[in-house]
């Protein structure tokens, strides 16, 4: 998972980024919006105060908290 800052907007959205994460690309649609900002964040140093936090899908709920 490329874990650069996608868009350039003022809207920021932290999507934390667990171990197995799921259904990365359902977010895709923000993308395409020019006011938006999506970070992909795996530690809470990264995350500061988005507007918006995104808690993907997992494919192992149990080991994604956990870790």
């Amino acid at each position: 998972m490329d874990l650069r800052p996608i868009g350039n907007g003022p809207l920021d959205i932290a999507l934390i980024a667990y171990p197995y994460v799921s259904n990365f690309n359902d977010i895709y649609p923000l993308i395409l919006e020019d006011d938006i900002t999506v970070r992909i964040v795996r530690s809470p140093r990264e995350l500061g105060e988005p507007h918006l936090v995104i808690l993907p899908g997992s494919k192992n709920v149990v080991a994604s908290l956990s870790g």
